[in-house]
């Protein structure tokens, strides 16, 4: 089966040309090679190029766009809650406790639940609370199992 090209007007085998849910057949009209061509062509335009440059600043610590955001109210007070959420749960910290403690060895993952004894993937529940006393205190539970905690905890 072949198809022809659009730019270079070339009959060609229809897997030089790309697939997409919207052209004729469900591939593009154009072949591999003038596609290519284009999207080199189009990176060299210097608007382009500027704007990437911008994207890309900062050795990808953000957009232009996002440094701007974080200085409006708005995006301060984002910025501010999100930390404060952070800082109040602990959570995080106890979390990436316990995964450095499996990478190290010192947990291990035994894929069986403490509650209903099915071998399943497992989630490690702190049941003792997020402390950084109980950060390793943690019992191996399935998703069913851990919702079910979690829903007791909130109903208390």
């Amino acid at each position: 089966m072949t198809r022809t090209c659009r730019k270079c007007l070339n009959e060609q085998p229809i897997d030089e040309f790309y697939r997409h849910p919207g052209g004729a057949g469900g591939r593009k009209n154009t072949c591999r090679t003038c596609f290519l061509a284009a999207a080199k062509a189009r990176s060299q335009v210097p608007e382009v190029r500027r704007a990437r440059s911008v994207y890309l600043s900062d050795t990808g610590k953000g957009s232009e766009y996002s440094r701007r955001y974080a200085n409006t109210d708005k995006g301060r007070a984002r910025l501010e809650n999100s930390r404060a959420k952070q800082r109040e749960s602990g959570k995080r910290r106890a979390y990436r406790a316990v995964d450095h403690a499996i990478a190290m060895g010192r947990l291990a993952r035994t894929g069986v639940c403490s509650c209903c004894g099915v071998t399943a993937k497992t989630h490690m529940h702190h049941h003792a609370g997020y402390n950084e006393a109980n950060w390793l205190n943690v019992i191996e539970v399935c998703h069913n199992c851990h919702a079910k905690e979690h829903q007791q905890h909130a109903n208390l």
